[in-house]
């Protein structure tokens, strides 16, 4: 995500266990470069996050993002044992009145939550082996045991479906629960092909 003169790159990162996002920011400007140096990067662990049903709204995902942000740079400047309480200051204010701001926007235009479940949990979800559940080539965001990214994406659908309190007028649901659906759908329909083959 790209602002007038920031940059911000989000990663997520997922194994059995753990769903991590890599957040870097950076800004070519000297000021931030003699501030923060080339980037600011840091991470979020979002296990907890997504129980806390972060995804539900694209404001808290900002904000959180954000907060990364700035408690990291805090961290930077709280190391420079050279800074007066006004040059710590003066970095932070820059932070989030140059950059901050300016990637909020970005993200607030261009970030859709509903890509968090898209049409179809896997193009390849059709070459798995049904004895083992293996992939020919597995990619690495499944990591090393593709049941529990199974049984964990499908309890997530479950709960958008049935479990949220929804408002039928509000767009962003209406997407969220209509690619839930076409994902649970897809899954179905999947399973229906493999038992009818087994019998």
């Amino acid at each position: 995500y790209r602002g007038k003169k920031t940059e911000l790159s989000l990663k997520v990162f997922v194994n059995s266990g753990e769903r991590h996002l890599r957040i870097k920011l950076k800004d070519e400007r000297k000021t931030f470069v003699n501030y923060f140096g080339n980037e600011i990067e840091t991470g979020i662990n979002l296990s907890e996050k997504i129980k806390d049903k972060i995804f539900e709204n694209k404001g808290i995902f900002i904000d959180e993002i954000t907060l990364a942000i700035r408690k990291k740079a805090q961290r930077i400047v709280e190391s420079n044992k050279r800074l007066d309480d006004r040059g710590k200051q003066r970095r932070l204010n820059f932070l989030n009145d140059e950059c901050l701001m300016d990637i909020k926007r970005e993200l607030d235009k261009k970030l859709d939550i509903t890509l968090v479940f898209p049409l179809k949990p896997c193009n390849e979800i059709g070459a798995l082996n049904p004895n083992t559940l293996e992939l020919p080539t597995k990619p690495p965001y499944f990591g090393e045991d593709l049941t529990k990214w199974f049984v964990d994406f499908s309890y997530r659908l479950r709960n958008i479906l049935f479990h949220f309190i929804i408002d039928p007028m509000d767009k962003n649901w209406q997407l969220l629960f209509k690619y839930s659906y076409l994902a649970l759908k897809h899954l179905t329909e999947e399973n229906i092909k493999i038992l009818q083959k087994e019998v």
